[in-house]
């Protein structure tokens, strides 16, 4: 499944689970789908991605790395993500 230019246009299906898989399927891990079906769904702010996961900011940052670089290696994001 190709996610198109943007991946917070995730959830829209109100579809964890779907997205979960979908998020997989383009390489990345189940936790790095996770943090960012829970970043689309805070709004696409990192703070409140760290309070809802529990997590620390540079943990945080580290995961979106992660799923971006995966994302855009993959070819499942056009080129208007910015670089992290």
């Amino acid at each position: 499944m190709r996610l198109g230019p943007s991946v917070l246009t995730l959830c829209r299906q109100q579809d964890e689970a779907a997205d979960t898989d979908a998020l997989v399927e383009a390489g990345l891990t189940p936790r790095q789908a996770e943090v960012l079906i829970t970043l689309t769904r805070t709004g696409g702010s990192n703070n409140a991605l760290v309070r809802e996961l529990g997590i620390s900011e540079s943990i945080a940052k580290k995961h979106l790395e992660g799923c971006f670089r995966e994302l855009r290696e993959s070819g499942s994001v056009t080129h208007g993500l910015p670089a992290h």
